[in-house]
């Protein structure tokens, strides 16, 4: 691990034991793969991140990359792998091993994924699908809620953050739900109107309680500046995004960087 990575992670306040523990590491490779850790939204709506166990309600971190990524449940709070999923946020992969369950409720939809509509005609399934003409991403096909009249898009597309929390020896992980993504979005474009980025300052991370159409309770991601970051840390952030960049952009999208059991299902709201 380089010195800039270090100091980004704050190891340069570890003990010389802890230090000697991390150095023997890097000859470690092939013990683990290695499964950084998620930050996730505790359910409820109840205003609390969940940090390797611990619940709080905020945290700061630089986020070095963020990346588009997609995901297609066609039923509701069952805890699965997506039916559909992009990585990448571009192309769609279809799970080649559906649960009943799922296939159930997907073909049951009333505008069908085209890997089920394949499927149902004994044709091959596509390699991938382009989500931009997917009709899984269109408006109004969201049929998992509200009797399968839902105005929100079947598939769910989020934001996958790559965040350095103080203190922290490994990057964590952080999926930001659709009704995040308006002010996730909205932060990056002013930074960069103001000729800065969302990876060269340090970022607040707080919750706002939110209530959908349906009655359901539902907490917003609320991010707001800590302050920009000095050169020698930035040049660690650019050395990390480029370490990291293929991992965030194809690590599989897995169950829990999408609950639809607590209000995280709610309609996006349109981009107008």
């Amino acid at each position: 691990m380089t010195n800039a990575l270090m100091a980004l992670t704050g190891q340069t306040k570890l003990t010389e034991t802890e230090k000697l523990i991390l150095a023997e590491m890097e000859s470690d490779e092939s013990a683990y793969d290695l499964r950084p850790p998620r930050i996730k939204i505790a359910p409820g709506g109840i205003g609390q991140f969940i940090l390797d166990e611990e619940t709080v309600k905020g945290f700061t971190a630089i986020v070095a990359l963020s990346q588009k990524v997609r995901g297609y449940w066609p039923d509701s709070g069952t805890g699965e792998p997506p039916l559909c999923s992009s990585p990448d946020g571009r192309h769609g992969i279809f799970n080649p091993e559906p649960s009943d369950e799922q296939f159930k409720a997907a073909a049951t939809a009333r505008v069908p994924h085209p890997a089920i509509v394949s499927l149902t005609s004994q044709e091959p399934v596509a390699e991938s699908y382009a989500c931009a003409s997917c009709p899984m991403n269109a408006w109004g096909s969201e049929h998992q809620r509200r009797g399968g009249q839902g105005k929100g898009r079947a598939c769910k597309e989020m934001r996958r953050l790559l965040l350095f929390v103080e203190g922290w020896t490994l990057p964590a992980l952080m999926s930001l739900p659709p009704t995040s993504l308006k002010a996730w979005d909205s932060y990056c474009s002013g930074l960069a109107a103001k000729k800065s980025a969302y990876f060269a300052v340090s970022t607040n991370f707080a919750l706002d309680k939110a209530t959908a159409a349906g009655g359901e309770t539902y907490n917003v991601v609320k991010v707001s500046q800590a302050g920009p970051v000095d050169k020698d840390t930035l040049r660690a952030v650019v050395e990390a995004r480029s370490q990291y960049r293929e991992f965030v952009s194809s690590t599989p999208v897995e169950a829990a960087e999408y609950d639809t059991t607590n209000g995280n299902g709610g309609a996006e709201p349109p981009p107008f």
